[in-house]
């Protein structure tokens, strides 16, 4: 996932992109950030996650199950049914609510595939993304094994 995002983004930056884990991550909060991985693996996920800016999405866990919530609409997200084996990652971008000028993004999965297809979808198609304004919430569906498969399926901007 971090692989798609540091090729993209390096053809706009005279420094290459630090990697940091959440921990490191979040003591140094005046800048942007992209976040990988759901809150149960990145802390940092979760604060975005509870950020009152954040009005779009969510996962939400029950019953031994992980699913995506929407926010605005208080309902689950529906996935469509396919035979084939899907995974389903969010893409959230917020405002930087602490330092003016900055944003904070998600790419996270219900499994790794969700990630790492989200992470792939942000960087290959930020332009379209962009489009969708200063803050989205976005859900992407990928064919387990192929994060090129990414496709959105559902936008709540």
């Amino acid at each position: 996932a971090a692989s798609y995002l540091i090729s993209a983004l390096s053809r706009y930056r005279p420094k290459p992109l630090p990697i940091e884990d959440d921990q490191t991550a979040l003591k140094k909060l005046q800048r942007s950030i992209v976040c990988l991985g759901s809150a149960a693996s990145n802390e940092l996920t979760e604060l975005i996650e509870e950020d009152s800016r954040n009005q779009f999405l969510r996962f939400a866990h029950g019953d031994g199950s992980v699913s995506i919530w929407c926010k605005q609409t208080k309902r689950d997200v529906e996935l469509p049914r396919s035979r084939a084996r899907r995974d389903a990652g969010i893409i959230l971008k917020i405002v930087n609510s602490r330092f003016s000028g900055q944003y904070l993004f998600v790419c996270a999965g219900l499994g790794e595939w969700g990630t790492s297809g989200a992470a792939w979808y942000l960087a290959t198609h930020w332009k379209e993304l962009d489009e969708l304004g200063d803050e989205f919430g976005c859900v992407v569906e990928v064919e387990i094994g192929s994060d090129q498969s990414a496709r959105m399926i559902y936008d709540r901007s």
